[in-house]
C-alpha cells in the first residue's frame, strides 16, 4: 500500500514545535504552532483550487462569463458555502490568465535565450515586441 503525498506529511511533534518556537513570545509560539499544523491543509486547498479551475477549463469548457454569473448567484444567497463556491468559480478566470501569462513568458524566455525574472508588465511589453513567428 502506498501513501499519498498528504499522508506522508506528518504533524510536527510537540518537541519539534518547542524547538522551533524557542525564544518566542507565548502568542508567537501559539501562532507558529497553529501555522505548522494547518500548513498541509492550506497546501491542499491551493491544489484543489487549481484542479477545480483546470477541470472547469479543460474538461467542462466553462467560460469566464458563465463562472462569474454563477459566482454572483452563489454570493446572493449570503451563505458561507455559497461564498466559498463563488471564490472557486472565480479561480477559473484566474487560471486562464495564469496560462496566458505562462505562455507569454515562455515565448519571451525562448526568444531571449535566458530565463530571467520579469515583472508582469515586462512580460507583456517584451511579448508585444516579439516577431509574430516567435510568439
Amino acid at each position: 500500500m502506498t501513501k499519498t503525498a498528504y499522508a506522508r506529511h506528518r504533524r510536527p511533534t510537540d518537541e519539534e514545535i518547542a524547538e522551533l518556537t524557542q525564544g518566542m513570545s507565548p502568542e508567537d509560539r501559539e501562532e507558529t504552532r497553529i501555522e505548522l499544523i494547518i500548513s498541509p491543509l492550506f497546501d491542499l486547498w491551493l491544489r484543489f483550487e487549481r484542479s477545480f479551475a483546470r477541470r472547469a477549463i479543460d474538461q467542462l469548457d466553462i467560460s469566464d462569463e458563465d463562472a462569474e454569473t454563477a459566482a454572483k448567484k452563489m454570493e446572493a444567497g449570503n451563505t458561507t458555502s455559497g461564498a466559498a463556491f463563488a471564490h472557486l468559480l472565480r479561480q477559473i478566470a484566474n487560471e486562464r490568465l495564469v496560462r496566458q501569462l505562462f505562455y507569454k513568458v515562455e515565448a519571451v524566455w525562448a526568444a531571449a535565450g535566458t530565463e530571467e525574472p520579469l515583472s508582469v508588465e515586462a512580460i507583456h511589453e517584451r511579448y508585444e515586441k516579439l516577431p509574430k513567428g516567435e510568439a
